[in-house]
């Protein structure tokens, strides 16, 4: 089992994704990350994981003399596990902390929590229910009022996957 199987988008991937070592801007900065992580298949029913991420970015204040401005860089790591209950139902768990001022310019420590509920309606279908939690230290969470930001948020989803081929068992 793959580790992205135990979670669903979680902030590095989504936002750094394939990004990481490579120039995020061309000609107007320079990047460097690093992904280590690590999974333990601990027995047929539970899996754990855990991840760090170090990425950092520097804008070129002059581009003809490579010299360096401003600095950004996320920090962070998270910790999966998953058990499966049945052959069709399994649960998941995750939290991660962050530390970024790269994507919005704020310094924060952001926070996540996730609960998992994946049911397999039959080969090639998942239902997944998930319901996570989001804080920071700053206030950065759009509210229902105007103006108004949050230091927390809380999402709930439903999704169904659906795949198809030959493999079977786990990826």
């Amino acid at each position: 089992m793959r580790l992205h199987d135990l979670r669903r988008d979680h902030f590095s991937e989504s936002m750094l994704g394939s990004e990481i070592g490579t120039p995020a801007k061309a000609k107007t900065s320079k990047s460097f990350g690093v992904r280590p992580n690590v999974m333990w298949q601990l027995s047929p029913k539970w899996t754990m994981a855990l991840e760090g991420d170090y990425v950092l970015e520097r804008l070129w204040r002059n581009e003809a003399l490579a010299r360096s401005s401003a600095t950004s860089h996320v920090a962070g790591g998270a910790v999966y596990a998953r058990y499966q209950l049945t052959q069709k139902l399994g649960v998941a768990a995750s939290i991660s902390r962050i530390v970024v001022a790269f994507f919005s310019g704020l310094t924060q420590a952001l926070k996540e929590t996730t609960a998992t509920l994946d049911y397999k309606l039959d080969d090639g279908f998942l239902m997944r229910y998930e319901w996570r939690r989001d804080f920071s230290n700053q206030r950065s969470f759009l509210t229902d009022a105007q103006g108004v930001l949050s230091k927390q948020q809380n999402t709930a989803s439903v999704g169904l996957v659906w795949w198809w081929g030959r493999k079977e068992g786990t990826w």
